[in-house]
């Protein structure tokens, strides 16, 4: 089968796949606000540190604005620095557009930095980052008396931050962002991103959601950096930057992701109070297998794309690559 076949059959998978998730998504989102509310009245909400309802719904948005304003405000800063980098330079209109794609991954390369560093500095030394990554914790303190957890400083806000950003990425997505090959797979992506963030804190399944938000940050530095010098010239330091950037995801979304979601998948069960509510916890289950499917899959298409590079000579491929194989799905678009 060709590869435009199979990416033909993953886009129809993935459109159907989405409106099951959508479904899924307001139904477990439902059963998630029943189960905050059960949890606001057992009188442990202080001592887990369940969020308000304010921390809950609105502050999520505010931190959505005042990321789009960080966001623009880095675009405009870096535009002069990144003009001068990019290639295309004799068509204006490809330069620009180059310009654009660059600013934003000057953008997300901060907020992956950043968000990265803060999630590392705040579960090193507690009970949920494993050894293996550098922390003192082990998997049995992630899931520890779940869902009545005790309160670790700074998860809720890391938490409450990051899903800021999933959300105004998630409506530049959809609203704003030109439409490319990856569209489907990326608007099931952000969706079931949206509803674990929020499920996981509304049901106090924030050490969880907060090793597994950092897998991904942490993994997408190296991805933002290797998008960023797709639209330059750099073909050797692009090549040695993909390479380190395939060799990260697989290491943190393709190895520890599918560790995790198995480990909730043994661990994660509702005690007797909250057991008619189990559907909720196993949707989630159901929503990071979801992640590790796309993962694997994005990753097949790197190494692909890497492939057709270093074997082919297809080095716009690589200089392309935030379209994802956009010469080799042309007609499954």
């Amino acid at each position: 089968m060709s590869v435009e076949a199979v990416q033909l059959w993953a886009r129809l998978v993935c459109k159907l796949v989405t409106a099951i998730v959508i479904a899924l998504m307001i139904y477990y989102c439902t059963i998630s606000g029943k189960i905050y509310l059960i949890m606001l009245e057992s009188g442990r909400a202080e001592e887990i540190g369940l969020p308000d309802p304010y921390q809950a719904f609105i502050v999520p948005f505010g931190f959505a604005l005042a990321l789009h304003v960080f966001k623009c405000t880095v675009k405009q800063a870096s535009r002069p620095l990144v003009a001068h980098i990019c290639k295309d330079k004799d068509d204006k209109e490809k330069h620009e557009k180059r310009i654009e794609s660059a600013v934003n991954y000057v953008y997300k390369l901060i907020f992956y930095t950043v968000s990265a560093a803060w999630g590392y500095i705040i579960m090193k030394d507690s009970p949920v980052m494993p050894q293996e990554l550098g922390g003192k914790g082990s998997m049995a303190g992630i899931f520890e008396g779940m869902p009545y957890q005790a309160k670790q400083p700074w998860f809720l806000e890391y938490s409450l931050f990051n899903l800021g950003y999933f959300l105004e990425d998630f409506i530049n997505h959809v609203f704003f962002k030109d439409r490319h090959s990856d569209f489907w797979e990326m608007m099931m992506h952000h969706l079931v991103t949206i509803s674990l963030y929020w499920g996981m804190i509304m049901q106090n399944f924030i050490r969880i959601g907060v090793i597994v938000s950092w897998v991904h940050q942490f993994s997408d530095i190296t991805t933002a950096i290797s998008r960023l010098l797709s639209q330059t010239n750099q073909k050797v330091p692009l090549v040695i930057s993909f390479v380190i950037c395939i060799a990260h995801w697989m290491w943190m979304r393709n190895y520890w992701l599918p560790i995790l979601s198995y480990e909730a998948y043994l661990r994660v069960q509702y005690p007797p109070d909250l057991k008619d509510y189990q559907a909720a916890p196993d949707i989630m289950k159901l929503f990071l297998f979801i992640l590790c499917i796309l993962h694997v899959y994005w990753c097949c298409l790197f190494i692909n794309i890497l492939y057709g590079g270093l074997t082919k000579g297809q080095t716009e491929n690589l200089q392309s690559m935030n379209t994802t194989m956009k010469k080799e799905t042309k007609k499954a678009q």
